[in-house]
C-alpha cells in the first residue's frame, strides 16, 4: 500500500501539475510554473554541495550544474540528464535528485544544460548531450567510472546517447539507468490510453503536442529519435524504473523486451501505486528514497565489477 504522504502528493500533483500541463499553450509560462513548483517541493540532501562548471570538447563548451554530498566524491561521475518533455525543465530542478543518487555512490553529478525545443528542436538537445559526455572524457574521467542516467525525456536522451556511443565504437560507461523513459515518440504503447486516467502527472492528450515541438518534421520512428527502434547490442547493464499506473509504463516494458532480444543485461522494476518520476520526491516520500537507493546500489555493483576488470 502507498504511504499516506505519497497519496497526498499524488492528489496534489493531479490537481496542480497535470491540470496545468493539460491546458498550457505558452511554453514560457510552463517553464516558469514548473521551476517555481520544483523550488517549493525539492528537498536538498543533507550536506549537498552545488556548483557550476564549464568543460570543453574541441571548440564546444558545455555548461554543467554539479551536485555532490561528499567533498571528496572521487569514485567517478554521474551524467544526469533531466526530463521535461524536451521543452521545459532545468538542471537546477533535478540537482537534489542527482545529488542524492551520486552521493550514495561517492560521485560527483554533472547535469548538462542542454538546449530545449521549440527554440532549439531536434537534434540540438541530443547533440548537446553527446558533447557533454565527450567533455567528461576529455576532462580525463575514466569511462569505466561514469554512470549515465536520466528521467522521462532525459531517459530518452540517455538511451539515444548510448546508441550513438555503440554505433560509433566510442568508450562506454559502466552502466546506465532511466526513470520512466519515453522511448517511442509515435506514442503507440497501449498504456498511453489504458493509463490515461490513472496517471496523475502526464495528460496523454498533450504528449504528442510537446514532442512535436521537439522533433518537428523528423520521423518519430527514426532510431535516432525513438530509442525503441535503436540497436543496443553490446551495451553495458541498464536499469529501468517505471510506475505501473503511468502512461509510459509500456514504453519500459517494450524497451526491456528489445534490450533482452539484443542480449543486453537489463533490470526493470515497475513500482506499484506510484507515478511518473516519483523519485523527484526523495527526501519527502519513503518510496522515492527507496527507489533512489536501489539505483545507487545497482550502479555501485557494476562500478565495482568494472574496477575489478581493470
Amino acid at each position: 500500500m502507498p504511504s499516506i504522504r505519497l497519496k497526498a502528493m499524488s492528489l496534489m500533483t493531479r490537481i496542480s501539475f497535470k491540470s496545468v500541463l493539460a491546458r498550457a499553450q505558452d511554453v514560457q509560462f510552463l517553464r516558469r510554473y514548473t521551476s517555481k513548483l520544483a523550488k517549493r517541493t525539492a528537498v536538498d540532501p543533507k550536506h549537498a554541495i552545488y556548483g557550476q562548471v564549464q568543460l570543453a570538447t574541441g571548440t564546444t563548451k558545455v555548461k554543467f550544474i554539479t551536485a555532490k554530498v561528499d567533498p571528496k566524491s572521487d569514485r567517478g561521475a554521474l551524467l544526469y540528464i533531466h526530463g521535461g518533455g524536451f521543452v521545459f525543465g532545468t538542471p537546477e530542478m533535478y540537482r537534489h535528485l542527482a545529488a542524492d543518487i551520486a552521493g550514495q555512490m561517492g560521485m560527483m553529478a554533472y547535469l548538462p544544460k542542454y538546449r530545449l525545443a521549440p527554440e532549439n528542436p531536434y537534434p540540438d538537445g541530443i547533440n548537446d548531450i553527446k558533447a557533454a559526455y565527450q567533455a567528461l572524457l576529455d576532462a580525463g574521467i575514466n569511462p569505466k567510472s561514469i554512470v549515465i542516467g536520466g528521467d522521462s525525456a532525459g531517459g530518452c536522451l540517455m538511451l539515444l546517447l548510448l546508441s550513438h556511443l555503440l554505433e560509433n565504437d566510442l568508450p562506454l560507461p559502466a552502466c546506465c539507468f532511466a526513470i520512466s523513459p519515453v522511448v517511442d515518440l509515435t506514442f503507440s504503447s497501449e498504456s498511453i490510453k489504458k493509463n490515461a486516467r490513472a496517471d496523475c502527472v502526464l495528460p496523454a492528450k498533450r504528449a504528442d503536442f510537446l514532442c512535436k515541438l521537439y522533433f518537428s518534421d523528423n520521423d518519430p520512428a527514426d532510431p535516432k529519435v525513438s530509442p525503441i527502434t535503436a540497436d543496443f547490442t553490446g551495451a553495458p547493464p541498464i536499469l529501468l524504473h517505471a510506475s505501473s499506473k503511468e502512461i509510459l509504463r509500456d514504453d519500459s516494458i517494450r524497451m526491456t523486451k528489445r534490450l533482452v532480444q539484443q542480449k543486453v543485461e537489463v533490470r526493470t522494476k515497475f513500482w506499484q501505486n506510484n507515478y511518473h518520476v516519483f523519485h523527484i520526491l526523495r527526501g519527502r516520500v519513503k518510496e522515492a528514497d527507496q527507489a533512489v537507493s536501489e539505483i545507487a546500489k545497482f550502479a555501485l555493483k557494476h562500478l565495482q565489477q568494472k574496477s575489478n576488470d581493470n
